[in-house]
């Protein structure tokens, strides 16, 4: 028997024993099984809306482009329509790694009064493109935006620059902690009374939408719902705007303080039990995982209290438990590393925020518990540049911040 006939035999043998042992024997298709999966584009979101913005003014927001397949995508382009939309920063290359990402920002600029639509769309030779459908609303320009908080058992309201300030707008409510506007009402909790309403020119008196006797925190209007967080019962509600079929949404949790929702998402901070930490959930899978988008150690001293979203990053107030003193951070809405963007010395905490982004600020509580406890606000430019300026002194001890 020639040598290439013995090889063929036993090669035979082998494919058969192997095969008795229920093993597959690839004899013409070597490495087939091991490509890896082609490149695979997508953004984190697949909508989002800018809500309402001024006529003439421009907010911008960041978008995370990452590829999640095995291979590189080459030829990369990034492109936007819809008149009022423009890319302003493109931090993507001619290609995107396998498991890299890079970040893009559109600044949305209404000039007319109305809806406006618009895609963002990344693509690639061979790979399907990735898209996020974009939308706002142009509305003329108004003086009438004020910015609210909650101290003690008062609401009160300044213009954004803090001139006519009205510490007594809501009066003798009981606890107030979280503040948000929407669906032309403001809206509250209040610790154990529940979430009440009033419209937002004062008129009227408070109405409660759903009562509770648990401690409640963060508060987000999201039309046509509202939400809040249930500090208590470590849950996260949800009703129609008028407290009607009111619903437990997310069980099971931390201990929530802070609360928004935005582009599909609900983002909330866990101060505690140990680790405290950021966290978001689509609205389309409420079972699935929250995602972590920043943790603190187990060691820290320091946990996240109020929480917002806007221009692309996850704003959160947060203090020290030892000697209380505060700080905001934020990180891109879909995780990473936590920028300092306001840092206060002890004993002065950080209890809220709000952002004003068409404005182009931040602002925050800025507590002192030392006897006589006092209070203000303060804000600062949210791209960092600047000092920052209290526009609200003189004020007790303040919870809770909204600007509408």
């Amino acid at each position: 028997m020639s040598q290439t006939s013995r090889r063929r035999v036993g090669v035979a043998v082998l494919s058969t024993l192997l095969g008795m042992l229920g093993a597959a024997i690839p004899v013409a298709s070597a490495g087939a099984a091991g490509k890896p999966a082609p490149a695979q584009l997508t953004f984190g979101v697949t909508t989002h809306d800018y809500g309402s913005v001024a006529n003439g003014q421009t907010v911008s927001h960041e978008f995370t482009l990452t590829n999640s397949g095995g291979k590189s995508a080459g030829t990369l382009n990034v492109s936007i329509s819809g008149d009022a939309f423009a890319i302003t920063t493109n931090g993507c290359g001619k290609t995107l790694k396998p498991s890299a990402t890079c970040g893009v920002t559109v600044a949305l600029t209404p000039m007319d009064s109305g809806a406006v639509t618009g895609t963002l769309t990344a693509s690639a030779r061979g790979v399907t493109s990735a898209t996020v459908n974009l939308t706002g609303t142009g509305t003329p320009p108004s003086a009438d935006r004020y910015l609210y908080w909650a101290s003690s058992t008062d609401i009160g309201r300044a213009m954004l620059d803090g001139s006519a300030p009205n510490g007594q707008f809501v009066l003798g409510e009981q606890s107030p902690m979280a503040l948000d506007v929407g669906a032309g009402y403001l809206y509250w909790t209040a610790n154990g009374t529940g979430v009440q309403r009033i419209p937002v020119d004062g008129s009227g008196t408070a109405e409660t939408l759903a009562t509770s006797t648990e401690e409640l925190q963060g508060i987000a209007v999201d039309e046509p719902y509202v939400y809040w967080a249930n500090y208590g019962t470590k849950e996260i509600w949800r009703a129609n705007l008028d407290g009607t079929g009111a619903e437990a949404l997310l069980t099971g949790l931390g201990n929530v303080i802070g609360l928004d929702v935005a582009d599909g998402y609900v983002y909330w901070s866990e101060n505690g039990p140990s680790p405290s930490r950021i966290l978001r959930v689509s609205l389309n899978d409420l079972s699935a995982t929250p995602q972590v988008l920043y943790e603190y150690t187990a060691e820290s001293t320091r946990g996240p209290a109020g929480l917002q979203v806007g221009g692309g990053r996850v704003y959160w107030a947060e203090s020290d438990w030892n000697d209380y003193a505060g700080s905001v951070q934020s990180v891109p809405v879909d995780g990473g590393t936590a920028r300092v963007d306001v840092a206060l010395p002890a004993p002065i905490r950080i209890d809220d925020i709000a952002l004003d982004v068409a404005g182009g600020w931040l602002y925050y509580t800025a507590n002192n518990d030392t006897y006589p406890a006092t209070s203000s606000i303060a804000r600062r430019a949210l791209d960092g540049t600047g000092e920052a300026e209290t526009v609200v002194p003189d004020l007790w001890l303040v919870y809770g911040l909204a600007i509408g």
